[in-house]
Order: C-alpha cells, then sequence, then structure tokens
C-alpha cells in the first residue's frame, strides 16, 4: 500500500458551504492550476488562508498588476449551477 504523504492535506467528512466557495475561488484565480492549487493548500491549510496571501505572492512573484482572484459571486453561482444540474461538486480534502 502506498505511503501517505504528511504534508497532503487530509480527507475530511465534510467542508463548509465556505470553504466549497474559497476552493472554488481559489482554483478559478488567475494563474492557479490545479498543481499551484494543492500546493497553496498543503502551504497554508485552508484555501482561505491561501487566497488571502496571493496578492502578496503574485507582488513578490514580479506581477506588476494584481492576479484576479475569482471573485465569491461568481464561485457561489457556479457552485449553484452545479447543484440546480444533479452534481455534487468534490474538492480536494473532502471525503
Amino acid at each position: 500500500m502506498p505511503r501517505r504523504d504528511p504534508a497532503e492535506p487530509q480527507p475530511a467528512a465534510s467542508m463548509t458551504e465556505a470553504e466549497r466557495v474559497a476552493a472554488l475561488r481559489l482554483v478559478r484565480s488567475e494563474n492557479v492550476g490545479s498543481v499551484t492549487f494543492r500546493e497553496l493548500l498543503k502551504h497554508y491549510g485552508s484555501a482561505a488562508a491561501a487566497l488571502a496571501a496571493v496578492p502578496e505572492l503574485s507582488r513578490r512573484g514580479g506581477y506588476r498588476r494584481a492576479i484576479r482572484l475569482c471573485p465569491v459571486d461568481e464561485a457561489e453561482a457556479e457552485l449553484q449551477r452545479a447543484r440546480s444540474n444533479g452534481a455534487q461538486p468534490l474538492f480536494v480534502g473532502e471525503a
């Protein structure tokens, strides 16, 4: 059986709606793909904490303008559309 990396986010029984919105906002933000998303979660411990850190990370990385973060209302609308179509989004760290 493969060993689990202790630095990886641990599965949780469920996430709060605020955590789901934060996770979707993070992954839908400019220059955040799947690998960056997982690395940010691993480093900051939560999507909300990672979202708070992204503006400073982009400045330190040399960006002249702020990286566009996905707005809350866009993430909430996407989750609502998914659910209204019978989908149940599943996020990293959610069992």
